[in-house]
């Protein structure tokens, strides 16, 4: 184990280098863990170190959080358990004790990039994309109750058109 909370630790993953765990249940909604961090604009982004860009997280447009520790180390997949909402990582369902939260990287996306997905989940997509709209719109859907209120703001319009 590596850092811990009364809440949660980051471990070795087996399908990732380094991963958060739960040290005990969450229910479904329940706040676990803030996102703490330096806030930067998009056009700061070319002087911040490749590491720490990797561990970045959309909190409005244009307007990102370099993840400090446990939260950057919150890993994707295409059948995530947790969410983010105000700075604050949630339960999407019920948590084990000792299971990895994960979380999918396209809600609240905004940017154009991709990555290969390594999730291993049933539901895989293959690769993940940074944008929420670059999603199949029954995900979309799906997703849509776990939006941050500054992505709906920004997004009124596109996300009115999904229900």
């Amino acid at each position: 184990m590596f850092t811990s909370s009364v809440k949660v630790a980051v471990r070795r993953s087996p399908r990732h280098n380094l991963g958060v765990f739960a040290l005990r249940k969450f229910k479904s909604g329940e706040f676990i863990i803030d996102i703490t961090g330096r806030v930067i604009k998009k056009s700061e982004m070319r002087y911040i170190p490749q590491n720490d860009r990797d561990h970045l997280d959309n909190i409005g447009k244009g307007t990102y959080i370099i993840m400090g520790c446990p939260e950057r180390y919150i890993n994707h997949s295409c059948e995530p358990n947790v969410f983010v909402r105000h700075r604050k990582v949630y339960a999407m369902r019920g948590i084990a004790a000792g299971e990895e939260l994960v979380g999918d990287y396209s809600i609240n996306g905004v940017d154009n990039w991709k990555m290969r997905c390594r999730c291993g989940s049933q539901s895989c997509r293959g690769i993940v994309h940074g944008s929420f709209f670059r999603l199949p719109v029954e995900l979309q859907i799906e997703y849509s109750p776990y939006l941050d209120d500054w992505f709906r703001n920004a997004y009124r319009n596109r996300i009115s058109r999904l229900v």
